[in-house]
């Protein structure tokens, strides 16, 4: 079970799948960033693949402004471990949306008009 991997919290969490070095992804993410306070949750987990890149990560929102909101929690993947096993299941979803450790959604980034 993916939510116990991650040791989702009880209550309402997002949980973003983000692949750090790719320009694309980080765009996504951002333009999720910028709505998420707009979105009701209780936290959000981000799984941060080649995560030695989050670096471009930070350095991004910076730039732009943005910043993650105070109940977040980032998991680094540097061996891509919990990556592979999202894709192996989900293959393109990146964004889950769960309450009480049960998915009750997920989408592609980039399929959403934000």
């Amino acid at each position: 079970d993916v939510s116990e991997t991650i040791k989702c919290p009880q209550g309402r969490s997002f949980l973003y799948v983000l692949d750090a070095s790719c320009s694309v992804c980080i765009a996504n993410y951002l333009q999720f960033i910028k709505k998420v306070e707009e979105l009701r949750f209780d936290s959000l987990i981000v799984v941060a693949r080649e995560s030695y890149d989050f670096a471009k990560v930070e350095y991004y929102l910076k730039e732009t402004g943005l910043k993650h909101p105070q109940n977040m929690r980032i998991i680094m993947d540097p061996k891509n471990n919990i990556y592979n096993e999202f894709v192996n299941i989900y293959f393109d979803h990146n964004l889950f949306l769960l309450e009480n450790k049960r998915i009750l959604f997920s989408v592609n980034t980039y399929d959403v008009q934000y």
